[in-house]
């Protein structure tokens, strides 16, 4: 188990960076990398842009359980 905690430290953790260009285009950018460049991301704000920031690793999404309905006797 502690491999395991140890593996998961030494994983290099990958951001996503959106940039939405808030003109008539509407465009989105997606940036993913180690480290965020924030002088880039200083400067799409600077012009009226938008931006989400977001870890890659911490998307994963647990799926549910479907619930078996209960039978009536």
């Amino acid at each position: 188990m502690l491999e395991v905690a140890e593996s998961k430290l030494l994983k290099p953790r990958v951001f996503q960076v959106l940039l939405l260009h808030n003109d008539s285009s509407q465009e989105v950018e997606l940036q993913e990398s180690e480290e965020v460049d924030f002088l880039r991301l200083w400067n799409h704000l600077e012009r009226g842009g938008s931006a989400f920031i977001t870890s890659k690793n911490s998307q994963k999404l647990r799926i549910p359980k479907q619930k078996r309905p209960k039978s009536k006797k």
